[in-house]
């Protein structure tokens, strides 16, 4: 019954896609973001190197959820590349729970969706590197929508995000346009997978 969703793209090519159109994604305003495409932040209380706080012996990680691309999966793919193990996790539950974890010091780092930490970043926290590059979130129908209806939704957007009388309340949600995707192009992050 679902018209219009918003949601991870983990979980949109790891049990979603049969069910679901991918409509396209909104192209945010944050540093980083090329193309409607962004990395996620990850955020420490100081300013020590990433590898040298990976290489930690009690290290103690925050994340959001097992299923999240920007704050678990990305934090498991930039491990793997340091050739680093996550053994202790605190699941938040939320991106600024996550925050909060670290903020309090009960973790170390924390893997923060880039537009999360836009609107909610601290000075107490130091971004000391970031995810893989991948899609900014997908907007997404239920597959029993017909096409003519996507295309109109499609339509809907692109004019929504163009009109001036929404400037300031897309400034405020960090959209800068409106990007036509399909589910191929999010096919690509099952490559992740194999870093994990």
């Amino acid at each position: 019954d679902l018209l219009i969703g918003q949601t991870c793209g983990w979980p949109l090519i790891t049990e979603l896609a049969p069910s679901v159109h991918v409509l396209g994604t909104f192209d945010c305003d944050v540093d980083g973001a090329v193309d409607a495409t962004y990395r996620s932040v990850l955020v420490s209380a100081g300013d020590e190197p990433l590898a040298d706080i990976l290489a930690r012996p009690e290290l103690t990680v925050s994340a959001n959820s097992p299923d999240s691309l920007s704050g678990w999966i990305s934090l498991l793919v930039v491990a793997a590349s340091n050739e680093a193990e996550l053994h202790a996790v605190e699941w938040t539950g939320s991106h600024a729970a996550s925050v909060e974890a670290v903020r309090q010091g009960r973790a170390d780092l924390a893997s923060i969706d880039a537009v999360t930490w836009a609107h909610i970043g601290t000075s107490a926290l130091s971004i000391v590197g970031h995810g893989p590059r991948v899609p900014c979130l997908p907007l997404v129908a239920a597959a029993s929508v017909g096409v003519d209806i996507v295309d109109q939704l499609r339509r809907a957007f692109d004019a929504v995000v163009s009109d001036p009388a929404m400037a300031a309340v897309c400034a405020t949600l960090r959209i800068r346009g409106f990007v036509r995707r399909q589910l191929a192009d999010y096919e690509g992050l099952s490559v992740l997978a194999q870093l994990v």
